[in-house]
């Protein structure tokens, strides 16, 4: 495929320039910082930067091989330093579909590099060229690394990443076109504002995954942050994660599986989830104890501690439902998982509710005393 794509682009593509060579020097080591400032995605490998569209940036002001060494360069180099080979190799294809596609996208406008930001349509090339390193560099990422190396269900995946990851990409896009302009008006300094769009993902990722606070998510939502949390907090591995997160969505009857080899993984937890730790009671009543899987005993915390705090539950703060769990530690739950609940409230890990949430739950104690938790 590599072959295949370099052969069309080597036949096919505009002529390349290399100067001025400090728009390349610049670009280039924009490219490698763009790794710096890359965030990775919850719950995968794949990461978020801005290599792609400081990439675009060469393509339009120098052609189509100083486009390319400025995405394969820093990637090249993420090999060297160990990086995980499935993962480099789809970096390095869609790094070399993605020029090929803005390519033909300059060509489709009649427009060559360097191109000359005195009309809309420069821009506006400039805007779709950096969409179609979007799509290039996104799904077949998502293909080769979560999919065909991982195992992945394509959509599960896609739901996952895209609604948050493309508002990024966008705003990214957009500051893209802005260096544009100030290249244009000023010259070498403007194009130095490229260093803040590297620096783009750190700030908006963040944001964009921000998670509501407790008090404000559905009693099945609120069981999956506290069953990641706990996941995290006690070492489990992206596999075992994988299948916990799966696990909590068939509590509340979404029942998600991330990956068909999974499913009787999921089924496993889900069946044993409600076992008491000491054996006293729970369904269906057969395991105790370490026998209980460690995803099915973080499930039973989990669960109980969002039937305490989510939304239309007595909305206690975390910290105040805590009490609620040791005081069944060694009983229903298994105390190294309650220490790990612990842990996650003395480290300040999990969203704080909302003054009004806080505010609700306060009155509604002061008239009634909270119920036990519903498992």
């Amino acid at each position: 495929m590599l072959a295949v794509l370099g052969a069309v682009l080597f036949l096919f593509a505009p002529s390349s320039h290399w100067s001025p060579q400090v728009v390349f020097a610049v670009l280039l080591v924009a490219g490698s910082l763009s790794y710096s400032g890359s965030m990775p995605l919850r719950g995968s490998e794949a990461a978020i930067d801005a290599g792609a569209c400081v990439s675009a940036l060469a393509l339009v002001f120098l052609g189509p091989l100083p486009a390319l060494c400025v995405i394969w360069i820093p990637d090249a180099m993420m090999i060297l330093s160990g990086k995980r080979l499935v993962t480099s190799l789809a970096n390095l294809l869609d790094g070399l579909a993605s020029v090929l596609v803005g390519c033909l996208i300059l060509v489709a406008f009649g427009l060559t590099a360097p191109l000359q930001f005195d009309n809309p349509a420069a821009y506006l090339a400039l805007l779709l060229v950096c969409l179609g390193y979007v799509a290039v560099t996104y799904f077949p990422g998502i293909v080769i690394v979560d999919v065909l190396s991982d195992g992945l269900a394509f959509w599960p995946v896609v739901r996952r990443d895209f609604p948050n990851t493309i508002l990024t990409e966008i705003a990214m896009c957009g500051a893209t076109v802005l260096i544009a302009f100030a290249y244009w008006k000023v010259g070498i300094v403007g194009l130095l504002l490229v260093v803040g769009l590297v620096m783009l993902p750190r700030l908006l990722i963040p944001l964009m995954w921000r998670s509501k606070p407790i008090a404000e998510l559905e009693l099945t939502d609120a069981t999956a942050v506290y069953a990641e949390s706990l996941g995290g907090v006690l070492a489990l591995d992206r596999s075992r994660a994988r299948v916990l997160g799966d696990a909590a969505t068939h509590l509340g009857g979404r029942a998600a599986v991330s990956n068909v080899d999974d499913f009787q993984d999921v089924m496993h937890i889900v069946l044993y989830c409600r076992e008491d730790w000491d054996g006293e009671d729970g369904f269906p009543g057969v395991l105790s104890g370490k026998d209980i899987p460690i995803e099915s005993r973080v499930l039973r915390v989990a669960e109980a501690w969002a039937s305490l705090t989510a939304r239309g539950t007595a909305v206690l703060a975390p910290e105040h439902a805590l009490g609620e769990l040791m005081a069944q530690a060694g009983k229903e739950f298994d105390p190294e998982v309650v220490a790990a609940a612990r842990q996650i409230v003395q480290d300040d890990l999990l969203p704080v509710p909302s003054s009004t949430a806080r505010e609700q739950a306060l009155a509604k104690r002061s008239h009634k005393t909270a119920p036990r938790p519903a498992i």
